[in-house]
C-alpha cells in the first residue's frame, strides 16, 4: 500500500528527470557544462520541494490513503505509521534519481547502474535482511526510508564527482580553445 502511494512521488521525479535528460544531452553535446551544472541543481531543487510537498500530504491524510486500500484497524495503523515515515525520506529520493539520470546521459554507465540498484536492491536487500530481525514489524516499516537515506548518503559523493568530473571537462575545454586560438 505504501509502495503504490509513495509511487506518485516517484513518478514526479521521473518526469522531471525525462526532463532534465535532453537538457544534460545537449548541452554536454555542445560542452556547455554551466548549463548542465544549472540544469541539475535546478532539477535537484524542483524534485526536492514537488516530493517534499507531496510528503506533506501523504503525512497528513496517511490514515486516510492506506484506508482506501484496507479496512482493517490494525492493517490501517501499521500502513499509516509505514507511510508516515516514508513521506520524511521520499523527497531524498530525488536527488539519487537526478544524479542517475546525469551519469547516464554522460556516460558514466557502471556509476549509474550502481546507483540506480542502491534503492531497489542493494541497499534494500542487506537492510531488509537486518532491520525486520531486530526491531520486528517496526524493522519492515522501517526498511525503505532506511534505504532512502543510505541511498541518499551514496549520492552526495557520486554527484559530487561527475559535477567536479564536468568542471575539469570545461576547463580541458577552455585551455584547448586558448591554445587553439593561440595557434592561429
Amino acid at each position: 500500500m505504501v509502495q503504490r502511494i509513495t509511487s506518485i512521488g516517484n513518478y514526479v521525479q521521473i518526469g522531471i528527470g525525462q526532463g532534465f535528460q535532453p537538457v544534460v544531452g545537449y548541452n554536454y553535446g555542445a560542452k556547455l557544462y554551466e548549463r548542465i551544472r544549472a540544469g541539475y541543481h535546478f532539477a535537484v531543487r524542483t524534485a526536492f520541494i514537488a516530493v517534499a510537498l507531496l510528503g506533506v500530504v501523504t503525512f497528513a491524510l496517511a490514515p486516510q490513503l492506506v484506508g482506501l486500500f484496507s479496512s482493517d484497524a490494525e492493517v490501517v495503523d501499521i500502513g499509516t505509521l509505514a507511510l508516515r515515515v516514508e513521506s520524511f525520506t521520499l523527497p531524498l529520493t530525488g536527488t539519487a534519481m537526478i544524479t542517475n539520470f546525469l551519469l547516464q546521459t554522460t556516460g558514466r554507465m557502471w556509476r549509474a547502474t550502481i546507483l540506480g540498484a542502491c534503492r531497489l536492491g542493494l541497499v534494500l536487500g542487506p537492510v531488509v535482511l537486518v532491520l525486520p530481525p531486530l526491531l520486528g514489524l517496526l524493522g519492515v516499516q522501517l526498511a525503505q526510508p532506511v534505504t532512502d537515506v543510505i541511498t541518499f548518503l551514496v549520492t552526495i559523493p557520486m554527484a559530487w564527482s561527475i559535477l567536479r568530473e564536468l568542471a575539469a571537462e570545461e576547463r580541458e575545454n577552455q585551455n584547448a580553445s586558448g591554445l587553439a586560438a593561440s595557434v592561429k
